[in-house]
């Protein structure tokens, strides 16, 4: 830790001299100049704005955006330090035609597909052991996400007449009647599945928002509208209501699992690489505030 902060300490003095020496031999202008170029010092590693802006341009960030520009900036201060960590450990050279596949996959450049491997590696090797997933865990996300509880869904029967008030006003005068909803729709609608009145399932969700809203509390066999939708006046018949998409906690343990190893593996990586920025000497232009 001691040779740590003497290396430091090194570096800070060996950069303050550097700039001091440009400032005397180039003037002024130079060294003003030349401290708007760095954005970033690791160690001995510069980052200039140059490299930024070919970063930025890579990941289409906006310039303007201070707050992602900001992020970017860590991002590569991150990778230098990830370099630098993989080869004080002695890892195997990244395999080239790896970082080619993961460049084109990603259609990033081979340098940022080179760190990403690296702190993939890095990250499997420092963490992957420190990662626990509980049964609790499992079943408190599943509870907690919306997409596996399923979506209400409304199994409907529907009359769509287009542009035609007297014809929709013949139709709900013959389902006051007592007609079939079935016999009206084939004397009525324009719009019919496979000739019949029935459409099927149809979540909540994907309904037009003025049928969606008066049919939401609607009760089996109730009958709703017309609702003027997309030029057609439509009625419906509520057949059935239901929660469709629903998966048990059996089908989706694995898939729950491996999510939540992830994102701990992710967590666990980014508090060890926190801890290990913090042997090194960086400096960071700030760009947000």
């Amino acid at each position: 830790m001691a040779e740590a902060r003497t290396k430091r300490s090194l570096i800070r003095r060996g950069l303050c001299m550097l700039l001091s020496v440009l400032a005397v031999v180039h003037g002024g202008a130079a060294w003003a100049d030349t401290i708007e170029g760095i954005v970033a010092v690791v160690d001995e590693r510069l980052i200039m704005r140059s490299d930024l802006d070919a970063r930025l341009e890579e990941m289409g960030v906006d310039p303007l955006d201070t707050a992602r520009v900001q992020r970017v900036l860590d991002i590569m201060v991150e990778d230098i330090v990830v370099e630098k960590t993989y080869a004080k450990y002695g890892l195997p050279p990244v395999d080239p035609q790896q970082v080619t596949a993961v460049a084109q996959q990603n259609r990033s450049s081979y340098a940022f597909a080179r760190a990403v491997i690296m702190r993939k590696m890095l990250m499997d090797m420092m963490v992957a052991s420190r990662v626990v997933v509980t049964p609790q865990m499992v079943r408190n996300y599943y509870e907690a996400t919306p997409k596996y509880s399923g979506r209400p869904a409304l199994q409907l029967e529907q009359i769509a007449i287009k542009d035609d008030a007297e014809r929709t006003a013949r139709a709900m005068a013959a389902l006051k009647d007592g007609r079939s909803f079935e016999e009206v729709a084939k004397s009525f609608s324009d719009l019919l599945t496979g000739g019949s009145a029935n459409i099927g399932w149809v979540p909540l969700d994907h309904l037009d928002q003025a049928a969606r809203t008066p049919l939401e509390n609607a009760k089996e066999g109730d009958i709703v509208g017309p609702i003027a939708i997309g030029g057609y006046s439509c009625i419906f018949k509520v057949v059935g209501r239901d929660t469709i998409d629903r998966k048990d906690l059996d089908e989706v343990r694995d898939e729950i699992t491996a999510s939540l190893e992830d994102r701990s593996r992710e967590q666990a990586f980014e508090y060890w690489l926190k801890l290990t920025m913090s042997e090194h000497f960086i400096y960071k232009q700030k760009f947000s505030f």
